[in-house]
């Protein structure tokens, strides 16, 4: 759930993310794009953007509002040390998220 807005994103088995109204359940969006089932999805802090991981393979960053993808991530990116997510892809994530120290691969 995006912390201060009433907008919670789901992970489907159908290969979408969906974006619901978390007050009335009304759906707002969906994002398309991964070709297996989707594992995760989760919001950035400031609420702008959506990454969802999938059984494909990749990650995806999405712009929430404009339910526009943003960067593919596949299993081959190596994230390495404590830069910003944002670095790796060029700024469109400005802030948004931190990578976790590792020494292998990106998992999607």
């Amino acid at each position: 759930m995006v912390p201060g807005r009433q907008r919670i994103v789901t992970a489907n088995e159908d290969k979408t993310a969906r974006v619901w109204n978390a007050a009335t359940g009304q759906l707002l969006g969906r994002l398309e794009g991964h070709t297996k089932r989707l594992h995760s999805a989760a919001w950035s802090q400031d609420g702008q953007l959506i990454v969802t991981a999938s059984e494909d393979k990749k990650a995806r960053v999405w712009n929430a509002a404009a339910e526009q993808l943003l960067a593919k991530l596949d299993r081959s990116l190596a994230l390495r040390g404590r830069s910003r997510l944002s670095d790796q892809l060029g700024g469109v994530t400005r802030g948004a998220a931190r990578t976790e120290k590792t020494d292998r691969p990106c998992e999607g």
